[in-house]
């Protein structure tokens, strides 16, 4: 046996006998402690951004946000006295928009997968003597 060896069942024979196992070691640090956010931001600007934000957060939050809270023991926070939710505004597209989006995605579609084989004009095939349109 090497000497290394020697010294390394040497060394698991006393950790045996002080009752530490040999297999795991068991390393004992300290566990960072887990800080809520909202605890963050109530030391730092007074109240949570839920409660500072309140008025413009929408309705449909605000009553999820609540039971949430009241799941976790908290106090609910009560509706604002002025409403300031504005839901987003659904734009519509013009038609001019639509047209530069549609060659752009052709030109993008045709780098990818290259020009078509079968150029228009009298290229094609013909059934019955007609060409075919395709």
């Amino acid at each position: 046996m090497g000497k290394a060896r020697r010294e390394r069942r040497r060394l698991e024979r006393e950790r045996l006998a002080e009752g530490i196992s040999a297999l795991v070691d068991v390393v004992s640090r300290d566990a960072p402690r887990i800080v809520q956010r909202t605890e963050v931001e109530t030391a730092l600007n007074g109240q949570s951004y839920e409660e500072a934000n309140w008025a413009k957060l929408s309705p449909a939050f605000r009553e999820a946000h609540n039971r949430l809270r009241q799941l976790r023991g908290l106090p609910p926070i009560p509706a604002p006295a002025i409403d300031l939710y504005r839901p987003r505004a659904i734009r519509r597209a013009s038609p001019e928009e639509l047209e530069a989006l549609n060659r752009e995605q052709v030109a993008a579609k045709t780098q990818f997968l290259g020009r078509p084989l079968m150029g228009g004009g009298r290229e094609g095939f013909t059934m019955n003597g007609e060409p075919e349109k395709y």
